[in-house]
């Protein structure tokens, strides 16, 4: 086509006004596109968001699936096509100067070894008979993955699976399977055995427990009666006396309650659902709320204010559009290296509502967080608890958890203790713990936030009046 084009160019010019010439340049080149169109569709990627300093796959293909050795293909930043960051023509690659050792090229096609997906997500919900409804998903597969649940060492086939082909021509996929408590189940994700992805849960039913933290079982008898009686008059009490205690002491602490009914994933994070009266234990933190200060590094895509209130910034050209990621994040100005730390981040109020989408968490990131984007891992420095409209409440753990909660807190509490290793996400309003993740801490962490994009409500961290605390406990 591209041959015939020149050829009757240079055969018309001579003998064409310059007018008709311009039309017949336009109407070959028009026909030269609809005859190529009508039979092949290019596709590329969605917008991919990729941490500084990580690897980002930027797919590129055709359909129908057809040879491309004879296609010029280029991957450019806007404004610099003759100057592509990496090339393919006449079957050879090309880097840009920037690019050599940074960039590689690969075909894919029916045969090759595909590209490998998302780590799994699992959700687990509980359902009242004491069953767990849980989902495996995962997306970024080419072509259609394999999916496996086992538990108790026993492999299964799912019996609910589906395959969605999204617009890039890259396979989400999802099963889900009921499930007892207590119980581990696994999920594995793959194209061939020797490279996959498998995500465990494991389940440990609702538990009651006495004052002194043994198991007991009410049953139908009266002696189970009556020590529930006993027990729950005793824990009025002691209420009732650390209520008297903490009001009269003159430093502010912090009564948390966590339910007995919880799950674990992965042997690193413990949640629990919505808890019931009365299946609670009440535990007393002894530590004082720490007055968090936000860094003072400028971000164009947010405003603060008092180092304390933060929000999006009213900027057109946000990063990743609507969607929230590491380019609106701040971080608190001082970090902790010991001890145990708490604070509390309000969440919005009656009059404008409440957020949907946040980051709250702590990083271990020292420097500046310019130019960060899309999901920040744990294994980048980052943990922290984050909500969505379409998710609700996850964890940034890997995999992903998401957390199977009635209502998202209108004011959050943040416990970290360094020394443990352990990050604690509270419902300050109600005393409801969400979920804790085992971490393993080096260096200085700091506070670290995320007030999303779009909300009326701006981000507020609670400011208590300054107490006196140990060493290891102050900031």
């Amino acid at each position: 086509y591209l041959l015939l084009y020149y050829s009757l160019l240079q055969m018309l010019r001579c003998c064409i006004c310059p007018s008709l010439l311009l039309c017949l340049h336009l109407i070959l080149l028009l026909q030269l596109v609809s005859n190529f169109s009508s039979e092949t569709t290019f596709f590329s990627g969605v917008p991919v968001s990729v941490h500084q300093g990580h690897t980002a796959t930027l797919p590129c293909w055709l359909n129908p699936p057809k040879s491309a050795e004879s296609l010029d293909v280029r991957w450019f930043l806007r404004d610099t096509f003759d100057a592509p960051l990496l090339s393919y023509q006449g079957r050879q690659v090309h880097h840009g100067s920037q690019y050599v050792d940074r960039a590689a090229f690969g075909l894919r096609d029916a045969t090759s070894s595909g590209e490998l997906g998302s780590p799994p997500v699992l959700s687990p919900q509980w359902n009242v008979n004491g069953t767990v409804n849980v989902s495996c998903s995962s997306e970024g597969w080419y072509p259609k993955p394999w999916l496996r649940w086992s538990e108790q060492g026993k492999v299964e086939t799912p019996k609910v699976l589906t395959h969605n082909t999204e617009t890039s021509g890259l396979v989400s996929v999802h099963s889900s399977r009921l499930v007892s408590s207590p119980s581990k189940v696994f999920c594995s994700i793959g194209l061939h055995e020797e490279e996959n992805w498998e995500a465990a849960l494991h389940l440990q039913g609702p538990v009651q427990t006495n004052a002194q933290g043994k198991e007991f079982n009410l049953g139908s008898s009266p002696s189970g009666w009556v020590l529930f009686g006993v027990t729950f008059a005793a824990l009025l009490i002691v209420s009732a006396i650390l209520a008297y205690f903490l009001k009269n002491r003159g430093k502010l602490e912090n009564i948390m309650v966590t339910c007995s009914q919880s799950a674990e994933i992965c042997a690193l994070v413990k949640y629990c659902s919505a808890p019931t009266f009365p299946v609670f234990i009440l535990t007393l933190f002894s530590v004082p709320t720490v007055n968090v200060t936000l860094d003072n590094t400028e971000n164009p895509f947010l405003r603060t204010k008092d180092g304390r209130i933060v929000r999006d910034g009213d900027v057109p050209d946000v990063p990743d559009g609507a969607l929230v990621t590491g380019a609106t994040s701040i971080k608190g100005a001082s970090g902790f290296s010991s001890g145990r730390h708490y604070w509390e981040v309000l969440l919005g109020n009656e009059k404008v509502g409440f957020k949907k989408s946040w980051w709250i968490g702590v990083t271990s990131v020292t420097g500046s967080l310019e130019g960060l984007s899309g999901l920040p891992r744990a294994s980048h420095g980052y943990w922290f608890l984050s909500s969505d409209a379409t998710k609700g409440l996850w964890l940034n753990t890997e995999p992903v958890v998401l957390l199977p909660v009635q209502s998202t807190p209108q004011t959050l509490g943040v416990y970290l203790d360094y020394d443990s290793g352990k990050l604690s996400f509270y419902s300050a309003g109600d005393k409801r713990h969400i979920a804790t993740v085992e971490c393993s801490f080096k260096g200085e962490v700091f506070p670290f936030f995320n007030p999303g994009k779009g909300d009326a409500a701006p981000m507020e961290i609670v400011h208590r009046e300054e107490v006196e605390s140990s060493h290891d406990e102050h900031v």
